[in-house]
């Protein structure tokens, strides 16, 4: 049995099913990769309840305990526990994770300090519950993750999914 977590933009799109400008093609995509991992039996998904967080911030309030209860229902929901802690203090005290901090801050204004702890608790967390690969299509997630945790793009993926109709979706 595989474990493999998801990041919020993959939950995001394919539940949702809102984009950004230009990101329209995403919600297609996401959908059917999460139907894809739902449908493989080899296959455990979790979600960490930080992720949980970020994506109900985007929900209306009226809609949020639906959500909630439809990602417990279909995915386990895990939470930052005492072993995801110490394996967050040791991210945080990495040098390589130091330095990836100064250097995606860099980056732009959108990559604070908040968000990337947010990464970094959002990557100890899988890691605490012993996920394989971290699907997400945050670049600053992806490159902390270096050395700790396989992270990948869930549309460079070649797991092959189960295609649906459009009234499957």
């Amino acid at each position: 049995m595989r474990i493999v977590c998801l990041d919020t933009q993959v939950l995001y799109w394919g539940i949702i099913g809102k984009a950004s400008r230009g990101q329209d093609d995403l919600i297609p995509r996401a959908r059917d990769f999460l139907v894809g991992l739902a449908a493989d039996d080899n296959i455990h998904v979790i979600i960490p309840a930080v992720v949980v967080g970020e994506l109900l911030a985007f929900v209306p309030e009226a809609e949020q305990a639906n959500v909630l209860m439809r990602l417990q229902q279909d995915w386990l929901v895990v939470d930052f526990d005492a072993r995801a802690a110490l394996i967050f203090g040791q991210m945080r005290a990495n040098r390589f994770v130091q330095e990836q901090f100064k250097a995606l801050r860099g980056d732009g204004p959108d990559l604070n300090r908040r968000a990337l702890i947010a990464d970094c608790l959002i990557i100890a967390t899988a890691i605490a519950h012993d996920a394989e690969v971290l699907y997400s299509d945050d670049r600053a997630l992806i490159k902390l993750a270096e050395g700790w945790i396989a992270a990948k793009r869930f549309e460079d993926e070649t797991y092959q999914m189960r295609l649906l109709d459009e009234d499957d979706r």
